[in-house]
């Protein structure tokens, strides 16, 4: 997963930016929310929030990764 945070990290958010690799969502870990949000919106999700949940994820397996 954590390939899958990176990359839209390293995009800003914005998984389809990049025409040459559009991401392959079935295995996204945000498929479901994703989904759910663009159905109850009506709309995409916005780049910034996808970049928000990756970075999210990615220091939650930093911070628990870490031995105290």
């Amino acid at each position: 997963m954590d390939e899958i945070y990176e990359r839209i990290v390293r995009l800003d958010g914005d998984c389809f930016k990049d025409k040459a690799t559009i991401p392959n969502c079935q295995k996204c870990a945000f498929l479901d929310k994703c989904l759910s949000l663009t159905v109850t919106i009506g709309k995409h999700i916005p780049s910034d929030t996808r970049l928000r949940w990756a970075l999210d994820k990615l220091a939650e397996e930093i911070l628990l990764d870490v031995k105290i």
